[in-house]
């Protein structure tokens, strides 16, 4: 090739490499996974999240967003093996399944209602017998919901670890067992108990201080979890690094723009957001002892 040729050739790799990298991010949508037994509420709520990231990662391709909502644990591993999701921001129990079933990647703190941990309260009325945790053989406990880690799972596992029989109230009481029931709010947990249709209730600190004063004077503690990790926020394997490290660094400093602050607090009322430290994942492995106790 003479030197006019090799010349030519050159010119032309210069402008095929300069077009390629010219070419724009490949476009996709962010997906961010929500568990939640009212889907809609949910998805509403977090939206403006979305919306808010998207329109920071326009540059890396991301072009749009949704919200994808899961009604249990197990249909958002099914999601997540398949690919449908980009981000999971769940609690503690959530978070530890889909990182072992799916994994997920879990990179980032959530102080979700203000708070960093939380544990979870047993409580009774304040003229009860019931003073610990063996006193509730035989006995009505309320539970929030299937879904719910802090007035669910949690307490169904503490029971279990302290050597308690834990079945659903059926057609009766089982005097060997704690028998429980489900009652849909927080709030309902307390009617229940101050009421006399349950004996007991269990649920977060942060519910416990959101209850009004005077429902709480007619209430006593019997026991406290240890802390947990309020709520994570994971990341799938299969997301480019480039568009993760983006999204870790905005969801970082997201408490600190208006606009950011308010996406926020629509979506489960998050005050902010960090990484995770190693001390973090270590109390991980306290949840995996209580997901054992509830298998």
């Amino acid at each position: 090739m003479d030197f006019a040729g090799k010349t030519r050739w050159f010119c032309r790799l210069i402008v095929l490499t300069t077009a390629l990298f010219a070419l724009p991010a490949q476009a996709r949508e962010l997906r961010i996974g929500v568990i939640s037994d009212k889907p809609v509420e949910v998805i509403e709520n977090y939206n403006p999240l979305v919306r808010h990231l998207v329109g920071k990662l326009s540059g890396l391709g991301i072009t749009g967003g949704r919200v994808i909502a899961a009604k249990g644990i197990p249909e958002m591993v099914q999601q997540a093996k398949k690919g449908e999701i980009d981000v999971l921001i769940e609690s503690a129990f959530a978070t530890v399944t889909l990182r072992q079933e799916a994994g997920m990647l879990p990179r980032l703190l959530v102080w979700k209602k203000g708070v960093k941990h939380y544990t979870t309260l047993f409580f009774v009325r304040k003229e009860s017998p019931i003073r610990n945790l063996k006193d509730l053989t035989g006995k009505i406990i309320a539970f929030e919901s299937p879904n719910s880690t802090s007035a669910y799972l949690i307490p169904k596992a503490e029971l279990r670890l302290a050597g308690l029989t834990v079945l659903p109230l059926e057609g009766g009481i089982r005097d060997s067992a704690v028998n429980y029931v489900f009652a849909g709010r927080d709030i309902n947990q307390t009617f229940q108990v101050i009421q006399k249709k349950a004996d007991a209730g269990a649920f977060s600190s942060n519910d416990w201080d959101e209850i009004p004063e005077k429902m709480r004077s007619e209430l006593t503690l019997i026991h406290r979890t240890r802390p947990i990790i309020r709520y994570i926020a994971s990341f799938h394997p299969s997301l480019p690094e480039a568009v993760r490290d983006s999204l870790i660094q905005q969801f970082v400093q997201m408490d600190k723009e208006p606009e950011g602050a308010k996406a926020l607090q629509s979506a489960s009322r998050i005050s902010r957001i960090e990484r995770l430290t190693d001390e973090d994942l270590k109390s991980l492995d306290h949840v995996k002892i209580l997901m054992k106790a509830i298998d």
